[in-house]
């Protein structure tokens, strides 16, 4: 390799190491540091008669302001703020040894961006993102021997 203006070349004429430029980030936010995130649940369990079953109902929300997946907070590094809720519902047996679980998760349908990466010119400058998972629901069971 040989060094010209102090970027390295190989011999084919091609520039082996990209140089440095200085970028002033100062009084930018930090990537993926929004200004607020906050989450609550609640749950309550009552029993079932007398006959030692029980049911808990849980439902939980968390949601966080906008943040910059980089560091030079441009329009497109902005993600912007998202929420999403779920919800539950357990019947547990006596002595917890049978348990039948109803779900709701993410109850809106909520397809918010959660993460973007913006590649590398050298491979197109294409973006990916990833965003919340679309609302799923199920029931499970569980049998403890």
């Amino acid at each position: 390799d040989t060094m010209v203006g102090k970027v390295a070349w190989n011999g084919a004429g091609v520039p082996t190491k990209t140089p440095a430029v200085p970028v002033n980030l100062d009084g930018r936010r930090l990537p993926y540091a929004p200004e607020f995130k906050f989450s609550l649940g609640a749950q309550y369990t009552l029993p079932i008669g007398s006959s030692g079953w029980s049911a808990t109902l849980r439902g939980d929300y968390s949601r966080q302001s906008s943040y910059f997946a980089r560091e030079f907070n441009t329009a497109n590094d902005r993600i912007a703020a998202w929420g999403v809720g779920n919800a539950f519902l357990r019947v547990n047996g006596p002595d917890n040894r049978i348990g039948i679980e109803a779900f709701v998760k993410n109850i809106g349908d909520n397809n918010n961006i959660t993460n973007s990466i913006i590649e590398s010119d050298l491979v197109g400058s294409y973006r990916n993102v990833r965003i919340l998972d679309p609302r799923t629901y199920g029931i499970s069971t569980t049998f403890r021997f």
